[in-house]
């Protein structure tokens, strides 16, 4: 079976918090305690290509690391004059 194509500059949220989570050293186990989620949840979030907010501002915490600014850098549009407008 092919593999789903992937838009230009999308973000696949899980696989960058899986290879953060890898790096820190810290277990899936511990991981999912302080995030508050089960241990199977976990693998979960690892397929996601999108998050909630507050899952992400807690995982971010837990990780010490800002995954909000994956959005920020692909979020910006220009105007007409090419001036950012912070509008997807």
């Amino acid at each position: 079976m092919a593999k789903k194509k992937e838009r230009r500059g999308s973000i696949h949220i899980g696989k960058i918090i899986k290879a953060h989570l890898k790096e820190s050293g810290m277990t899936k186990t511990e991981f999912s305690r302080r995030i508050e989620k089960s241990p199977q949840n976990i693998y979960g979030i690892f397929k996601r290509q999108s998050i909630e907010v507050e899952l992400l501002s807690t995982i971010s915490r837990v990780l010490q690391y800002d995954f909000f600014q994956y959005y920020a850098s692909t979020a910006m549009v220009t105007d007409g004059e090419n001036m950012p407008t912070g509008r997807p």
